[in-house]
């Protein structure tokens, strides 16, 4: 299946297996690239899905393609580095469907960059920080309430392959993903029993958010030919599984742990961007 803007393409059409059935997911970020693969996922796994996003129309195109399946799903508007906004979208979806199962954290940003440290402008670090890592604890602080009143839940950070080394001219990124990767293990020590906490950290994927960073062909030789063993960037739809995996019953006594998606980058070591 691939959607009208060519930024989702699924590779196994044979994925669904009823592993999510009755349960109920919130993802944020959703409205297109890396959050939309898991919420249309999710919801062939039998999820409804609560579709998050700071865009409307991309989060109710999400919206559309679930529906078009078969399956259940609403949009909320909200912006995750905003505490109110984040209280009452957590208020709409516990109301909408009466439980909260599983929280995906996958908003994020990239602005300003890539960008020299002394060119970054202060405003543009404190958007990354307060959209990556914020706006993760702030989801996970208004919905773990509902997991708890439930006796169970599971939360699915998305970091990224950056919370593993350092990429030059990507400061703000990599701090941010690094800081979701200890939230993780923290949120993972502090909510166990009840409520299982991990993150995935994907490699470069095509998605609306990355396309546009890579600027030059030098550029997307690197990171696309000679940085990655699989020797491609990875699709959406690629990244998803490692997501339901980890929210599903299949991985049930794994909490705390942070499982690369990154085509061996991470075996290799990441080089650095020239």
């Amino acid at each position: 299946m691939s959607t009208p803007n060519g930024h989702l393409t699924w590779t196994g059409t044979n994925l669904k297996a009823n592993r999510l059935h009755s349960k109920v997911s919130l993802v944020t970020g959703s409205g297109s690239g890396i959050g939309r693969a898991i919420a249309i996922l999710f919801a062939r796994e039998g999820a409804k899905v609560v579709v998050v996003d700071l865009v409307r129309s991309g989060g109710e195109e999400t919206v559309r393609f679930i529906e078009e399946l078969g399956g259940t799903a609403c949009f909320v508007k909200a912006d995750v580095s905003r505490e109110n906004e984040v209280a009452e979208m957590a208020r709409k979806a516990v109301k909408r469907y009466g439980r909260l199962d599983i929280l995906v954290n996958s908003a994020g940003t990239l602005k300003g960059l890539p960008c020299n440290t002394e060119e970054l402008a202060e405003e543009d670090w404190e958007k990354i920080i307060a959209v990556n890592l914020k706006g993760a604890f702030l989801c996970a602080k208004h919905l773990i309430r509902q997991m708890k009143k439930q006796g169970n839940g599971a939360i699915i950070n998305v970091a990224s392959e950056a919370s593993r080394f350092g990429l030059a001219r990507w400061q703000a990124y990599c701090a941010s993903k690094g800081g979701l990767v200890a939230l993780t293990k923290s949120l993972a020590l502090e909510l166990a029993p009840t409520i299982r906490v991990n993150s995935i950290s994907p490699g470069t994927t095509r998605t609306p958010l990355s396309l546009p960073t890579l600027r030059t062909k030098e550029e997307r030789q690197w990171f696309i030919g000679d940085r990655i063993p699989l020797k491609r960037m990875a699709e959406p739809s690629e990244i998803a599984p490692a997501a339901l995996w980890l929210a599903s019953d299949e991985a049930s006594f794994i909490t705390g742990a942070d499982l690369a998606v990154d085509g061996g980058t991470c075996a290799s070591g990441p080089g650095r961007v020239k």
